[in-house]
């Protein structure tokens, strides 16, 4: 079984590949549709292959900050009755 700071570096390194993910995704889709760098307000067009996936990634990242935040497991997946990393 994995020691607490192993499921610790765990996590943050899941945090850390959801962040990376989220930044090529957002500069993909603001890239396709021709959005300015410096917009603080962003909608992506329907068009754009890259806004579905820029969504579900920012919402794994964001649930997994919580989660890590508030103390909980991060990317673990539970599998016949056991958490697995």
């Amino acid at each position: 079984m994995a020691t607490q700071e192993q499921l610790n570096r765990r996590a943050r390194h899941y945090i850390g590949e959801l962040a990376k993910a989220r930044w090529v995704l957002w500069n993909r889709a603001r890239e396709h549709d021709g959005v300015d760098p410096g917009s603080s307000l962003v909608v992506f067009s329907e068009s754009n292959p890259y806004a579905a996936m820029y969504d579900r990634v920012a919402q794994a990242h964001i649930e997994a900050v919580s989660q890590y935040q508030a103390g909980g497991y991060v990317g673990l997946i539970i599998q016949h009755g056991k958490g697995s990393a």
